[in-house]
């Protein structure tokens, strides 16, 4: 990674799967243990092996606090993961470079270039050890990165199909495809993951282990699928709508 001066659009952050979960179940363990302690060594009395109520009440109370600081705590000390526009000549060529077979392959199925796109996040969260899994296997598979200031960058590509129906999205882990519908609709081919989990408004495709041709070809006969049943593709290809749709398939699963 380089560390190079870079102008970005920050967007509104995106789900961030790595969240305040693991802090949770560390305050209920952390509880849980404070409870089995009072119990034993009985604070309520000399003696006693007991809670006094007006303790039990304000240990349930400290807790109930805890809780709901816990989303606030973690942004302050960690940050949020945003999705970002990059307009930086110097990253924009790395990520040129490393995505230039996928881009003759998305060019030979009929998409163009649209813009680049990266995962902006606070540095801070390498100390977590879900996200420096992630950031270590993408640096295994050269995905282009680079600090902005106190943040880490992650850049892809981004591409439009030529009547404007799809996006295109090529990284480390295969490629995906999106088209949005005018009623909210999203479609998503990949051939990576899994289609678990998702409202009845994503529909998914998984084509493990196909190509990006094969996936395309999948993705396509979906969509004429659901534009036979009355649903009309919304045509919009600015960054704001492909924010909305990686936001729309993260945060509904």
């Amino acid at each position: 990674m380089e560390g190079e001066p870079e102008a970005l659009k920050a967007q509104p952050q995106v789900s961030d799967r790595s969240g305040p979960k693991p802090l949770l179940l560390l305050g209920v363990v952390v509880f849980v243990a404070l409870v089995t302690f009072l119990l034993t060594k009985g604070l309520a009395g000399k003696h006693s092996l007991g809670f006094s109520p007006r303790l039990l009440l304000a240990l349930i109370a400290a807790f109930v606090l805890f809780l709901r600081l816990l989303p606030i705590l973690f942004d302050k000390t960690f940050g949020t993961i945003g999705l970002v526009q990059i307009f930086s000549p110097e990253f924009e060529q790395r990520i040129r470079t490393r995505y230039q077979s996928e881009t003759a392959l998305l060019a030979g199925l009929g998409f163009d270039l649209l813009f680049f796109v990266g995962d902006s996040m606070s540095v801070f969260r390498l100390a977590l050890i879900f996200p420096a899994i992630v950031v270590l296997h993408m640096r295994r598979n050269r995905v282009p990165m680079t600090f902005s200031g106190p943040r880490l960058l992650t850049g892809n590509p981004v591409f439009i199909f030529k009547d404007k129906t799809a996006y295109a999205h090529p990284n480390s882990l295969g490629f995906t495809f999106h088209t949005l519908f005018q009623d909210g609709t999203l479609l998503v081919s990949k051939n990576f993951g899994d289609d678990s989990g998702f409202i009845s408004s994503i529909v998914v495709n998984i084509c493990s282990a196909a190509n990006a041709s094969d996936t395309w070809a999948a993705h396509q006969k979906r969509r004429s699928e659901l534009e036979a049943q009355g649903k009309r593709v919304d045509r919009q290809n600015s960054f704001e709508t492909y924010r909305e749709i990686v936001l729309k398939e993260q945060t509904h699963k």
